[in-house]
């Protein structure tokens, strides 16, 4: 460990002595800087001390996170000019996403970076979804060529074929630890996989079109589709039967998330809505209004009442959930926006194109942060490993 010098100081202003330790309590290093930086400030140079990224990064005062704006100044005690100040610094992992093409490929991303890490081919046409543990790095695709392939990651190596579907795979849900998946496709059925096995354990009939997509609370067997017969239908897993159909869609539905402890769901549709409902009363509680075009992929924070969604007018929106407000529009894409993922802890979206690119947003600013290049079609889905949950007590960095 070695002391960092300190900036210059302009005159009269004062002076905070900086002791960065890690979780466990030994000593990073030590900063000396005025007290009008701010808590960015000090992670920029923290990642020239120690060399960690600085999404990567997370300081505490105490048990308490500190936002990027706080001033050292603001951490000293009032009736001291000079102290020293100890924070913990705490490291997340590095973020990593996967995103599935029009040019049959999957890829593994360093979001840090923007560097693609790896390619995995085994589809022989569009891959159209994925889902993944990103602890067992394993994940599952589903492409237009009707199968799903289950994937080991570190070794970008397809293990098992799933074949079943009699046409393409538009969505699918993953549980690794009871090695199953849903999956939904053009052929209006869902099928639970036994994906250990590569069996088919149920198919799921009642839609009349393409399933487009579909949302599992695995714990209580049960889920929610939607599909291009404008219709939303609730699933009982474990009987393999239907228990509610939610109606008010004047096109097709094409994305949806759920809050199964409250019981509310928001669906986006062709018609260029989102909805939102109330599963277990079948009616529509609020219409967001604004996109001009299909509303192709929707995330929500439930606790906070926040959505984002993206849509084939080439933007994504962010969304006020009790009041029903657009409160930003996000614009960058050339073409439709397939797909998003969404850190809400970290405020980042992740969106995968039509114009084969992803792009990486902070949605506190609406600003593009970094543009993700390497895919040679249309880029129809995207998951990604945040390394959510920063929390004292996490290894040091």
């Amino acid at each position: 460990m070695a002391t960092v010098p300190s900036d210059p100081m302009p005159e009269g202003a004062s002076l905070v002595r900086l002791e960065v330790v890690r979780p466990g309590g030994s000593l990073a290093t030590v900063l000396e800087l005025a007290g009008e930086v701010t808590v960015a400030g000090v992670k920029e140079r923290l990642r020239d001390a120690l060399g960690v990224p600085l999404e990567q990064q997370r300081l505490a005062l105490g048990l308490d996170l500190l936002p990027n704006d706080r001033r050292l100044s603001e951490l000293q005690r009032p009736t001291k000019s000079e102290q020293t100040v100890s924070l913990t610094l705490v490291c997340t992992r590095a973020w990593s996403a996967i995103s599935g093409s029009g040019d049959r490929s999957l890829r593994l991303w360093d979001l840090s970076s923007g560097l693609s890490l790896r390619e995995l081919h085994g589809h022989r046409s569009s891959v159209r979804c994925v889902a993944v543990d990103w602890t067992a790095q394993r994940a599952v695709s589903g492409g237009s060529d009707h199968v799903l392939l289950l994937w080991d990651l570190e070794r970008a190596e397809a293990l098992r074929k799933l074949v079943g579907h009699a046409s393409e795979v538009t969505c699918v849900a993953l549980n690794w630890s009871m090695r199953q998946a849903l999956s939904g496709g053009c052929d209006r059925t869902l099928r639970l996989w036994d994906i250990e096995a590569g069996v088919m354990l149920r198919e799921f009939w009642s839609h009349r079109r393409d399933v487009m997509c579909v949302f599992v609370d695995w714990e209580g067997e049960r889920a929610l589709s939607g599909a291009c017969d404008k219709k939303l239908l609730v699933w009982d897993l474990a009987r393999c039967c239907l228990m509610r159909e939610l109606r008010g869609h004047e096109a097709e539905v094409s994305c949806a998330a759920v809050d199964w402890p409250s019981t509310r769901a928001l669906s986006g549709s062709r018609d260029g809505t989102l909805r939102l409902w109330d599963v277990l009363r079948e009616c529509t509680l609020l219409v967001l209004r604004g996109h001009s075009h299909w509303v192709w992929c929707v995330e929500v924070d439930w606790a906070a009442s926040l959505a984002v969604s993206g849509s084939g007018d080439h933007t994504l929106r962010q969304w006020d959930l009790v009041r029903g407000d657009c409160l930003r529009e996000l614009k960058g894409h050339s073409s439709f926006v397939w797909s998003i993922t969404v850190d809400w802890a970290s405020l980042r979206v992740l969106s995968a194109g039509g114009d084969c690119t992803l792009r990486l947003w902070d949605l506190g600013s609406g600003r593009q942060e970094r543009e993700l290049t390497g895919h040679g079609s249309s880029v129809r889905c995207v998951a990604a490993d945040w390394g959510a949950g920063a929390e004292l007590g996490a290894a040091a960095c």
